[in-house]
C-alpha cells in the first residue's frame, strides 16, 4: 500500500513487486476492502494518515 500511497500505477507496483499489473490491481482492491476504503484515495489516505482510518471506522 505504500506504493499506492505514493501514487504509483499498477504497472509500476507490479514491476517493483514482481507481479503483473492485473494481479496488482486485484491485490490492491483486496487490501483496500480490508481497510474499508471505498476509493483509491481513501486507501492512500489510510496509509499516509493511519489515525484518521481509526476514526472513520467508529
Amino acid at each position: 500500500m505504500e506504493h499506492v500511497a505514493l501514487g504509483h500505477t499498477n504497472a509500476q507496483i507490479g514491476e517493483a513487486l514482481g507481479s503483473s499489473p492485473h494481479t496488482t490491481r486485484n491485490r490492491v482492491a483486496q487490501v483496500a476492502a480490508r481497510i474499508s476504503a471505498f476509493h483509491l484515495l481513501e486507501a492512500r489516505l489510510a496509509v499516509l494518515h493511519p489515525s484518521t482510518n481509526d476514526q472513520r471506522r467508529e
